[in-house]
């Protein structure tokens, strides 16, 4: 089953243990799927990854990211 994403989608990315906002959607050209996520790191539980940076995720790693509800 295809994952589907879109700008400004909150999640949580299991596999390097952050929260983020999507920034950005890359596509195949060809394919026209997407290919990676742009994601800014609102919260992080690895001391790797910074708060306030940007990460990409690769469509093969889709299936450790979680969509968080979005504060109302």
């Amino acid at each position: 089953m295809e994952r589907k994403f879109t700008q400004e989608d909150n999640i949580k990315y299991s596999l390097k243990e952050y929260e983020g906002e999507i920034k950005l959607l890359h596509y195949n050209k060809k394919t026209r799927e997407v290919e990676y996520l742009e994601v800014f790191v609102t919260k992080s539980y690895n001391p790797k990854i910074l708060e306030n940076s940007t990460q990409w995720i690769s469509y093969k790693n889709f299936e450790y990211v979680e969509l968080l509800p979005y504060d109302t």
